[in-house]
């Protein structure tokens, strides 16, 4: 290993590792010291080609010439190539979303399921599906869940917290703005409101909203059953007015202070 102190600068998740690797050419790795052995965890299962292959290098050397990172914001050909390709492998009617790992996948697979209403899952006894909150909540393994509990219930009863946060196109700016007053008008009448207060409008394109519920039917209610708000969610997927956008719901476990 080398000089450093490895627990001073990591995270203790898989323990102190053992061996440094420094190189490797197909199936063979090499660690520090000398030692050759045979790779078989493949970087847990994503290095299928092995290491340094020549055709990924040529291809990761040129790509990087050219663009790096764009964000999901932009098109590039590598992508929409790849994107093509899967679904001609797999002659699914089908379209095609990016995943940086196997958690995200399989966080993106939860929200899939209950955006098409199915939402009962399926996971083994002893699987494992990531750490993060979602795939931790189907993971088949109680040791890795338990120092994270309590999970939020699926059904929780008690006040909520609802918290926007958008990024206006300027382009939209103006259209964006004549639709607020109906959808306010709405929000302030709506049962179940607590409070709420704007925020973070300065620039002006750069918009919030923090309200405080009684419960999470009286959200729903105002979400999906006001004509006002309805509007709102229909003129959004036809003029795609946000260049940016975020809506999360928190249980009010404790309270202190005022609003």
């Amino acid at each position: 290993m080398t000089s450093f102190n490895w627990n001073n600068i990591f995270l203790n998740n898989y323990g102190t590792p053992a061996i440094e690797l420094v190189a490797g050419e197909g199936v063979i790795v090499k660690d520090s010291q000398g030692n050759i052995y045979l790779d078989f965890l493949s970087g847990i299962a994503v290095n299928s080609l092995g290491h340094a292959h020549p055709v990924i290098i040529e291809a990761v050397s040129d790509q990087i010439k050219k663009l790096s990172h764009t964000s999901n914001f932009y098109a590039n050909d590598p992508s929409i190539k790849l994107a093509e390709k899967l679904i001609a492998i797999t002659n699914f009617d089908a379209k095609v979303f990016f995943c940086n790992s196997g958690t995200e996948a399989n966080e993106a697979a939860i929200k899939l399921s209950r955006r098409t209403g199915k939402k009962q899952l399926i996971a083994a006894h002893n699987s494992f599906h990531g750490r993060t909150m979602g795939s931790l909540s189907i993971t088949g393994q109680s040791a890795k869940q338990k120092p994270f509990e309590p999970s939020a219930p699926a059904n929780f009863h008690g006040q909520v917290v609802a918290i926007t946060r958008a990024r206006i196109k300027a382009s939209q700016t103006l259209r964006f703005f004549k639709s607020v007053p109906p959808v306010t008008a709405s929000l302030h009448s709506s049962p179940g409101l607590i409070s709420t207060i704007g925020i973070g409008e300065a620039p002006i394109g750069l918009q919030g909203t923090f309200s405080l519920w009684e419960s999470m039917q009286a959200i729903k209610d105002f979400a999906y059953k006001g004509a006002a708000h309805q509007k709102a969610i229909a003129q959004t997927s036809e003029f795609d007015w946000y260049a940016e956008e975020l809506f999360a719901r928190f249980a009010v476990r404790e309270m202190r202070g005022t609003i």
